[in-house]
């Protein structure tokens, strides 16, 4: 969201369409205090690649490139199909959310604890954070984890932690709160091959072969050495996935 007038030199605050249009599939966001996801923001993982013109790549000879001078224009960067990024996914995708380092700092018996009650994440009412399917989304806090939104990692998993980790001195009131509101969605779904053949005998109007993958449910791990608590409507989702494919019978 935007910085607020009252924001101090050291909060950072990134506009939700920087994770959608670069060439990374993950990113990592660490805060030493707090990070907070602002009501209704809408967050997706969406890398960018560099892609070739197919006719360009027909007509291409065995000792030449498109990246020489005079082709750069068959060369682009672009979105691909869910199909081809799942296919082409790497270890590491998705959004990893650390907040509450300061506690790992130690602090002198006596001195008073700069920070407070901080350490928090919280993702505010009407948030949406994807991520690519078979992907991750990771909250990680010192204190509390506050989730009003929705987590979206199709056939991916979902990881809410507040734990300890060697953290010195605690913070008293720590847990995770799951509102009435939140979704927490790691169903299966269907990932179409864009691209399958056309079907033979399909007439004028040439028809794709449909074909791809269907992906089952993913986890959703939640935990917490303070307190776990789901609001009434809270939504956990790892349903499994169905369709119907077009299998060659020869």
């Amino acid at each position: 969201g935007e910085p607020e007038q009252t924001d101090s030199v050291w909060t950072l605050a990134v506009d939700p369409a920087f994770f959608a249009d670069k060439g990374f599939s993950g990113y990592r966001l660490v805060g030493d205090t707090d990070v907070l996801f602002a009501p209704g923001a809408t967050l997706n993982v969406r890398p960018t690649y560099l892609l070739a013109d197919r006719n360009a790549l027909l007509t291409l000879g065995s000792r030449e490139s498109l990246l020489t001078s005079g082709a750069e224009a068959d060369v682009h960067a672009g979105d691909v199909a869910s199909y081809d990024r799942y296919r082409s996914r790497r270890d590491g995708g998705g959004l990893s959310v650390e907040a509450g380092l300061f506690v790992r700092w130690g602090f002198s018996a006596g001195i008073e604890r700069k920070y407070g009650d901080s350490g928090s994440i919280d993702v505010g009412r009407g948030v949406h954070i994807g991520v690519g399917a078979g992907e991750t989304i990771a909250l990680s806090s010192a204190n509390h984890v506050r989730i009003d939104g929705e987590l979206s990692a199709p056939a991916g998993s979902l990881l809410v932690r507040n734990l300890a980790s060697g953290a010195s001195p605690l913070p008293a009131a720590r847990g995770v709160w799951l509102g009435s509101q939140s979704v927490l969605d790691a169903s299966g779904t269907t990932l179409l091959d864009p691209s399958s053949p056309v079907l033979r005998g399909s007439g004028a109007a040439p028809v794709l072969q449909r074909t791809g993958v269907v992906l089952d449910g993913g986890h959703i791990d939640v935990q917490s050495d303070g307190y776990v608590v789901a609001g009434r409507g809270s939504v956990f989702d790892v349903s499994g996935a169905s369709d119907v494919f077009d299998i060659p019978l020869d």
